[in-house]
């Protein structure tokens, strides 16, 4: 799969992420969807709607994460100063840091929330419950892709344009600098950069050489983030797109089983209304022989 998704933008300021949700606020989205349910079910499930309020805040941390770190790449792009250029690298770095940590919770706890709605189907649980159940649980994990997708394209789009800046700023370096070399200090950052630029060049332009090196450590840590991002999208879609076709079976169940009962009532009408019929004329023909039996008798009386 591409690694390459859409870009979905995201805002938000700056909110430190918290790895435990203490499930006080509860989420819109899962106040919209309980409206579905009757109040005896969501009565019956309340452990099971904090668990996604925790886990819709968890996302909303992430939400507003995501936007302070597409923030803060787009100001290191501009950024013209190698000490300035390396603190906002440090600071992408442990923003992705925390995002990783608590996507891998959200994913862990989904991923919970699966197995014991399996065994709620197991033990025969209600179908408004079921559905309550495996609805929620999806609207989690589209959102949770959605943001995976975000990130990712806020990731590859910070990646191809430090890389775009790295060039520039090695031709501002070395003017007659061949492709081959911009892509080796690319690769090889600092180490390489030495070894292209003549000690006049590296004297002439240190700042900008400081600067090509932090752009090269930041798109390092960039790559490894993407690839581990790109791993958790993949099983998180898999997930989304069998949870989908399993609501579908669901409710075509539903649907099936209430054109049984239907039909079952059909056909009890039915068999109802020939037995009141073989009745009626079971009655008849008894009135009828009686009716001859006595005729008979008084015949064979008066004779």
């Amino acid at each position: 799969m591409n690694n390459k998704i859409e870009f979905l933008k995201t805002g938000g300021g700056m909110k430190k992420l918290k790895l435990e949700s203490d499930g006080s606020e509860t989420s819109s989205t899962s106040s919209s969807d309980r409206s579905s349910g009757s109040g005896s079910d969501l009565e019956l499930m309340p452990e099971f709607f904090e668990k996604v309020d925790k886990i819709q805040k968890d996302l909303d941390l992430v939400e507003e994460e995501v936007g302070e770190i597409k923030r803060i790449c787009e100001e290191s792009l501009n950024s013209t100063n190698s000490t300035q250029s390396e603190e906002l690298s440090q600071q992408v770095k442990a923003s992705l840091s925390r995002v990783s940590k608590v996507n891998g919770k959200i994913k862990v706890n989904i991923e919970n929330l699966e197995k014991e709605n399996k065994e709620k189907m197991k033990e025969k649980a209600g179908i408004a419950e079921t559905r309550i159940r495996q609805n929620q649980t999806q609207a989690l994990k589209t959102k949770f892709v959605n943001l995976l997708s975000q990130l990712n394209s806020v990731q590859e789009n910070n990646k191809e344009k430090l890389r775009d800046k790295v060039s520039r700023q090695c031709k501002i370096v070395n003017p007659e600098i061949t492709e081959e070399q911009i892509e080796s200090v690319l690769e090889g950052g600092g180490q390489k950069s030495t070894q292209i630029f003549s000690g006049r060049q590296l004297q002439d332009a240190q700042d900008l050489v400081g600067q090509i090196n932090a752009k090269h450590a930041e798109i390092l840590n960039l790559e490894k983030s993407i690839n581990e991002l790109h791993q958790m999208f993949v099983d998180m879609a898999l997930l989304v797109h069998v949870q989908g076709e399993m609501i579908d079976k669901i409710e075509t169940n539903v649907v099936e089983s209430k054109d049984y009962i239907q039909e079952g009532v059909v056909q009890v009408k039915q068999a109802i209304r020939y037995q009141k019929k073989s009745r009626k004329k079971m009655c008849f023909l008894m009135c009828i022989f009686g009716t001859v039996g006595v005729v008979v008798v008084l015949y064979f009386l008066l004779k």
